[in-house]
């Protein structure tokens, strides 16, 4: 067994799931773990740094569902460690998908509803967005694993559904562009390499950190453009 044996293993069928090696599952859990209560003090000061209520709630919902997305997927695979696909495994992969769901409409509600597009435009796209992630959270729920192309479809989606808002050249949008696109790709380039599991050794925790530089820009953004105490 050579060591690339140990940090990766063959592709699955198109209906099966990756079968991650003992240090893939090891790796999967440091990287989403590690960040969990840094992730946590920092929201903390995003909510602090709102400058009244709703602002506050737009910081408490980003940082909120990014804790969650860390949580879930951490118990997840620390889970995958010592009860590969037994007993609450099923209902563990789920929640690690749907939280996904639920971060990517998050990270776009702070500017969706703080930034001040005409016509309740952005009120308008938050609710489709999150609709969106509803519908996928549910064909997660009912349909994981089935259909592998459409469940990355899906996030990009949602990920990409607000896109042509933020685009408009509105003064409170560009302020923080640069951030919401940096961050943008990072989650684009991250999808890229989620599929390749059993191609690129580790595949699924360098996805892992690539939604944390994403998350990392779109906190910075938010805490710089939008929070105004």
């Amino acid at each position: 067994m050579t060591l690339l044996d140990h940090c990766m293993n063959p592709r699955p069928r198109s209906a099966d799931p990756y079968m991650p090696t003992f240090l893939e599952h090891l790796a999967n859990s440091f990287t989403h773990g590690v960040p969990i209560l840094p992730v946590a003090f920092g929201t903390s000061l995003l909510v602090e740094k709102g400058a009244d209520l709703t602002q506050k709630v737009c910081a408490l919902v980003f940082g909120a569902s990014l804790v969650l997305l860390l949580v879930s997927s951490t118990v997840y695979h620390v889970y995958c460690i010592f009860a590969w696909k037994t007993g609450w495994w099923h209902w563990l992969k789920i929640g690690d998908r749907t939280s996904i769901y639920v971060y990517i409409a998050s990270s776009y509600t702070p500017w969706l509803a703080l930034v001040n597009f005409p016509d309740a435009l952005g009120m308008r796209m938050m609710f489709l967005m999150w609709l969106m992630a509803l519908l996928g959270s549910l064909y997660s729920l009912f349909f994981i694993e089935q259909n592998k192309a459409l469940e990355t479809l899906l996030y990009l989606i949602v990920g990409f559904l607000p896109a042509y808002i933020l685009l408009m050249k509105h003064d409170e949008v560009l302020s923080g562009f640069n951030e919401l696109a940096l961050g943008g790709l990072a989650y684009a380039g991250g999808v890229v390499v989620f599929k390749c599991d059993g191609r690129i050794p580790f595949a699924h925790a360098l996805w892992h950190i690539c939604t944390l530089v994403g998350s990392g820009f779109h906190y910075y953004a938010i805490y710089t453009y939008l929070m105004s105490s």
